[in-house]
């Protein structure tokens, strides 16, 4: 069960043998995280599920929340439907392209100027699709692997960097999901 179980009331997947089902036994336990006054940046956040995650964090409790995404108005038109729906909450916007190390570590620290922290990190970028690697281009394979895989790999190694000793003991959980339907 990953750390956001509370953002889906109940798994839906099309394929049952990819869900999770906690065991039935008493020796299970599911995690409980409070996440009231926490930071957050939530890259992919100006669609689909980085909206839906962003306005659950809010719900969570999460004070600010940085909306990382493509498309400077897209990420404005969220951050109003959150001020609206969770007064007080703090956000601030940023439009970056996560396969550029340079663009990550500045962001990280606008960021850490902006709201003083960072405690959660929600890698959700993503381009999505599967390549058939005999009819694809290297350059939209290249394009995928370095939002896929590089752009978590360079918030991390931001984050861990700038923060050092005082994320001592601190997990990083990444998931990257492709699935498209024929």
């Amino acid at each position: 069960m990953s750390c956001f179980s509370f953002c889906f009331r109940r798994a839906s997947r099309c394929n049952a043998a990819y869900s999770f089902t906690p065991p039935s036994n008493a020796s299970y336990k599911e995690k409980k995280y409070d996440l009231a006054g926490k930071t957050a940046i939530i890259t992919g956040s100006s669609q689909g599920l980085g909206v839906h995650i962003a306005h659950k964090c809010a719900a969570k409790g999460v004070k600010n929340i940085a909306l990382i995404g493509l498309g400077k108005d897209l990420l404005e038109q969220v951050a109003a439907s959150l001020r609206e729906k969770h007064p007080g909450i703090n956000v601030f916007t940023k439009e970056v392209d996560v396969s550029d190390f340079s663009q990550c570590e500045q962001l990280v620290q606008d960021v850490l100027q902006h709201f003083g922290s960072c405690d959660i990190l929600v890698n959700n970028a993503g381009i999505p699709g599967i390549i058939e690697f005999s009819i694809s281009g290297l350059q939209k394979i290249n394009g995928q692997i370095d939002v896929n895989l590089k752009g978590p790999i360079f918030f991390g190694t931001v984050l861990v960097a700038l923060h050092d000793s005082s994320w001592k003991g601190a997990h990083c959980q990444h998931w990257n999901n492709v699935y498209q339907e024929d």
